[in-house]
């Protein structure tokens, strides 16, 4: 895939709350089993992303492309690392949590270890190898009683089908009334 432009693409704390509780059970097969399954994920994505200020291309958690040759991708401004790009919130937070999966990491955020969490990313290489992550629980203290917004991970496109589809089957129902083809209420009861 080609490189893409980069698009700021910022989002609340509640509904990016909601895309990493989504994306966990996409990538676990369950529901998160503490609120730290999620929190912690989210906390690191504020860290990575200026609190979603600076989040570019639904990239919740600043994930770098291992295949720029097949992955769309793009410069974030002033950074030289090719930084995937996901069409949804949604999309970009189930690449952070796969990470978070395959590198044990998500472990420490099940057992609310944030220590295990920092070590776990550090150990990962995520902010560059030799790095020490920047601690999260500033974030966790932050976003610890927000309450996620339901996530339904829909494209635009999706979601104009959908309104297309409701629209046109409205305006079939009235043209039906209007016409005397489909009973009113009135109609209803008269007939009765």
């Amino acid at each position: 895939m080609p490189q893409v432009a980069a698009v700021k693409t910022s989002y609340t704390p509640s509904v990016v709350a909601g895309a990493m509780i989504w994306a966990y059970q996409q990538v676990t097969g369950k529901a998160p089993p503490a609120t730290t399954s999620w929190l912690y994920p989210l906390a690191q994505s504020a860290i990575e992303t200026a609190a979603w200020a600076g989040c570019y291309n639904n990239n919740a958690g600043n994930v770098t492309t291992a295949n720029p040759n097949t992955d769309p991708w793009m410069y974030e401004p002033g950074n030289a690392l090719q930084f995937r790009s996901y069409n949804t919130i949604g999309d970009g937070c189930v690449s952070m949590i796969k990470w978070l999966s395959s590198h044990g990491t998500l472990a420490y955020a099940d057992s609310g270890d944030v220590s295990g969490y920092l070590s776990s990313l550090q150990a990962g290489c995520y902010a560059g190898c030799g790095v020490a992550y920047p601690d999260i629980s500033g974030y966790v203290s932050k976003y610890q009683n927000i309450s996620p917004t339901p996530y339904l991970n829909l494209q635009t496109w999706q979601v104009v089908a959908i309104a297309s589809g409701i629209l046109l089957g409205c305006g079939c129902i009235a043209y039906y009334i209007a016409e005397g083809e489909l009973p009113t209420p009135k109609r209803l009861a008269q007939t009765l």
